[in-house]
């Protein structure tokens, strides 16, 4: 029996109950995954082998400098796309406690909660919460972890403390700030947004390599902008000015079909150039929003309804929260650090 659970994207054209629109959307996911890994490719091959030797070539220096830049970033864009992609990000990555069929697998709203699972549920989210700083100070001292002795913590009151919901597409006990993602069928931790690019969801274990590829992404595509640019000017000498990015593509595409005057291989560059540019573009946007609402301790449902229940006051926390205590070593390397916190809170 194949079980279509955990194929993914792939898994919609499998499962029961997919109706048109989400395999059309697991086609386009498909498609825009495919955009990505091809435009990469090429750029990557073209500004590494035909252009900066050609724009350089007689200075050795300078190619060797711009080739272990070009690098680089390609180590950085792959690097946190493969982190993305295979981070889980859903409730299965909770760890043992949460898991247990007890906990987390409910058949139906309208069941209640037995009081051994509020009492798991409450440890749970009491280690959740280690990020704030009076939660810090409480694990500091001799009674900190345990409800009973903390009669003034946030997490105390029943009906405030477990706050979860029966996921209504897959039975599962769904903690704080979770949600359930259509195509990928699950419940996502601290769920952000579902990427098309890299057909999959933004949580709470991945969020950080995702925004770190927006960076190098809007990195690479404007050097090769550059790039490109002194190509075009040095091989097809073109001039660039004002207009250029307004007049280039619709006098490239008119030369190409009615003069003949411009041949395949300068459309080509062309039409890279302007990828890169709207690329670079949308990466920037998504840089810059995610970093806001990181920021703000929010995701991008909660700064839409304007929910603020999860943030902390200080920003460095809330960063923290995403990228982890190895902040500093993501930034320059793609690798699987820690990250304090299970998502839940």
């Amino acid at each position: 029996m194949v079980d279509y659970k955990k194929m993914g994207i792939f898994g919609v054209f499998g499962r029961n109950g997919s109706n048109w629109r989400l395999k059309a959307l697991a086609i386009w996911n498909l498609i825009a995954f495919s955009y990505f890994c091809t435009l990469t490719s090429l750029t990557t091959y073209l500004v590494l082998f035909e252009m900066i030797p050609f724009i350089f070539g007689e200075f050795a220096t300078s190619v060797m400098k711009h080739d272990i830049f070009t690098c680089f970033i390609l180590l950085q864009v792959v690097g946190n796309v493969v982190l993305v992609i295979t981070t889980d990000s859903s409730i299965h990555n909770l760890p043992p406690l949460w898991n247990k069929p007890e906990i987390r697998n409910i058949s139906s709203r309208k069941r209640k909660t037995t009081d051994e699972q509020k009492k798991n549920l409450v440890k749970i989210s009491n280690q959740s919460v280690t990020r704030r700083k009076d939660a810090d100070k409480n694990m500091n001292s001799s009674s900190a972890g345990t409800p009973e002795m903390d009669a003034k913590s946030p997490l105390h009151n029943e009906t405030e403390e477990i706050n979860t919901t029966v996921c209504d597409s897959c039975n599962a006990l769904a903690p704080k700030r979770s949600h359930h993602c259509l195509l990928c069928n699950e419940c996502i931790l601290k769920r952000d947004h579902h990427c098309f690019f890299m057909c999959t969801c933004i949580g709470f274990y991945n969020q950080k390599y995702f925004i770190l590829w927006c960076f190098y992404m809007f990195i690479g595509s404007f050097y090769s902008l550059v790039i490109i640019a002194m190509y075009l000017k040095k091989y097809f000498n073109i001039s660039f000015g004002m207009f250029t990015l307004l007049t280039l593509l619709p006098n490239t595409l008119y030369g190409w079909w009615f003069e003949s005057s411009v041949i395949p291989y300068q459309l080509l560059i062309v039409g890279v150039f302007y990828a890169c540019l709207t690329c670079g573009l949308a990466a920037a946007g998504f840089f810059y929003w995610q970093l806001y609402i990181v920021l703000q301790g929010q995701t991008t449902y909660e700064a839409w309804k304007g929910i603020l229940t999860y943030s902390d006051s200080e920003m460095l926390c809330n960063f923290k929260d995403v990228f982890g205590p190895f902040w500093y070593i993501s930034i320059f390397l793609p690798l699987p650090l820690p990250q304090k916190g299970l998502g839940v809170y």
